[in-house]
C-alpha cells in the first residue's frame, strides 16, 4: 500500500507498507489509532494512522491536525475504499505530503493540549 509517511522532525515522503495489521503497527511503532481527515482531493476518504499510545510512550510531537490536536510519533495517510485501507493515488499522495509538511511541529517542543493550539490557530 502506497502511503504518505512522516516521522517527527523529518519531511513527509511516499513509502510502501504492507496492508496487514502487523505492517500498520510496525509503521507507527505500536497499536494503531485511525482518524478520517477533513480533506479529500479526489473525493475519497483519507485516513491518518498513528500510535494509539503515543502520549503514554512519550513520543515526540510530529503534526498538528485541527480536529485531533498534536499527533505524536510516526504517522501515515492512506485512502479508504469501503472498509479497507488502500493506496493513495498520485494526486492524493501529493496532497497528503503537502498536508503533513504544512502542519509539521518541532519535535523538540513538548506536546500541548489541543485547546491551546486551537486558540492560537483561530487567533491568526
Amino acid at each position: 500500500m502506497n502511503v504518505a509517511y512522516k516521522s517527527p522532525g523529518e519531511p513527509a515522503k511516499a513509502i510502501e507498507i504492507g496492508d496487514e495489521l502487523e505492517d500498520l503497527q510496525k509503521a507507527v511503532g505500536g497499536y494503531i489509532e485511525v482518524y478520517t481527515l477533513d480533506f479529500a482531493p479526489e473525493r475519497r476518504n483519507l485516513l491518518i494512522t498513528m500510535n494509539e499510545e503515543g502520549r503514554l510512550q512519550g513520543l515526540k510531537v510530529n503534526v498538528f491536525a485541527e480536529m485531533y490536536g498534536d499527533l505524536l510519533g510516526s504517522v501515515f495517510i492512506c485512502a479508504k475504499h469501503r472498509d479497507d485501507m488502500v493506496s493513495l493515488s498520485p494526486v492524493e499522495m501529493s496532497a497528503a505530503i503537502k498536508w503533513l509538511d504544512e502542519r509539521a511541529l518541532d519535535p523538540a517542543q513538548p506536546a500541548s493540549a489541543l485547546f491551546s493550539r486551537v486558540i492560537s490557530f483561530e487567533e491568526r
